[in-house]
């Protein structure tokens, strides 16, 4: 799930333990327990430890009744019997996450400043498709890393700014330490200190996987790379 690893990526960065997610609305009324279940597992999977539920109205007057969401109130029926057995095992689920280190050896840089290089609000505007496009790519890659079932973080080039330094052969952001870096595809552009940071990673013996074409601009300036160029693989990122 792109957006709760995102958030986990910043909190492990930054020292943070608790991540919380509203979830469950517009899942409908017909929603099973178990499909519940499994959706707030996927979560979990992916960083959330803490489930803001969506949502309990003091009553069903009005037009309370017809709202969309399930409704964990006593109006539902499994909610009267197994709510509090449901709670229970995400309370300590979470707990446990919270509590728990991920073993993430690779980052992934973040292709957002190259979603911001195309982007425009006018619907006519001839780049209207490219943001589409710099998604798409940036998720097959994510998906070579997930079948391959590798664990990462995303770094985000303002975080890293603040937080971003080389130690040894290894790139770090705030408090997280990694072993190798990906370049996803669809990234085009790195800002100015980002660029510095991974030419001094690269220097130190840095492993980069660059998964597409490199990137061409800094700072949204043509810019060569010349440095920079793939050497590790997906097997070999699994191997570690």
């Amino acid at each position: 799930n792109l957006s709760s690893r995102q958030v986990l990526s910043v909190a492990r960065q930054l020292g943070k333990e608790k991540i919380l997610c509203e979830m469950y609305a517009a899942t409908g009324w017909d929603i099973t327990p178990r499909e519940l279940k499994n959706l707030t597992e996927n979560m979990y999977l992916n960083g959330v430890n803490i489930s803001c539920q969506h949502l309990l109205p003091y009553s069903e007057r009005a037009s309370r009744a017809n709202d969309y969401p399930a409704h964990f109130s006593k109006e539902n029926p499994w909610v009267r019997y197994n709510f509090k057995d449901y709670n229970d095992y995400f309370t300590s689920l979470g707990a446990v996450l919270s509590e728990s280190q991920e073993n993430v050896k690779v980052a992934v840089l973040h292709p957002v400043h190259t979603a911001y290089l195309y982007y425009t609000k006018y619907e006519d505007a001839p780049d209207i498709n490219v943001v589409d496009e710099i998604d798409d790519k940036f998720k097959k890659t994510l998906e070579k890393l997930n079948n391959k079932n590798i664990s990462y973080h995303f770094i985000d080039e303002v975080l890293l700014s603040k937080y971003g330094k080389v130690e040894n052969n290894t790139i770090c952001c705030g408090e997280c330490k990694y072993d190798y870096l990906v370049i996803p595809a669809g990234l085009e552009t790195m800002d100015e200190f980002t660029e510095q940071l991974v030419s001094q990673y690269v220097k130190a013996g840095g492993k980069v996987l660059i998964d597409g074409e490199k990137p061409k601009y800094i700072a949204w300036k043509p810019f060569g790379y010349d440095y920079l160029n793939t050497n590790t693989s997906y097997d070999e990122i699994q191997a570690d």
